[in-house]
């Protein structure tokens, strides 16, 4: 997946999440769930996106070690965000466009 598809999927969710910037700044200040929701799946695209692309053969050495590093702090970021949303989704899974999760207590190890 490239950069520029990654940052469009990222905010066609951020427009069916939240209508307007100020319902983000509102949701985030008094912690909604959507919000939590929302940056869970903010921080799975990216960690899915710096696993591929550091499982990538045609990446340089250096962009690899930067992969590597910055999949691990969004990974724990993410892990995070599961804690305080509710959803677990497995890297191996395959997930389209516009994913809208209503509710917390979801698992998801497979496509969508």
């Amino acid at each position: 997946m490239d950069r520029s598809v990654l940052k469009s999927i990222i905010n066609e969710e951020k427009r069916l999440y939240f209508a307007s910037a100020s319902d983000f700044k509102k949701m985030k200040r008094c912690r909604h769930k959507r919000y939590y929701i929302f940056m869970y799946l903010y921080c799975f695209r990216w960690c899915r996106y710096y696993r591929d692309l550091r499982q990538n053969k045609n990446s340089s050495y250096i962009q690899k070690r930067f992969s590597k590093l910055m999949f691990r702090y969004y990974e724990k970021k993410k892990n995070i965000y599961s804690y305080k949303s509710g959803v677990e989704i497995g890297l191996s899974s395959n997930i389209g466009r516009c994913l809208d999760i209503w509710h917390s207590g979801v698992v998801i190890n497979g496509n969508i």
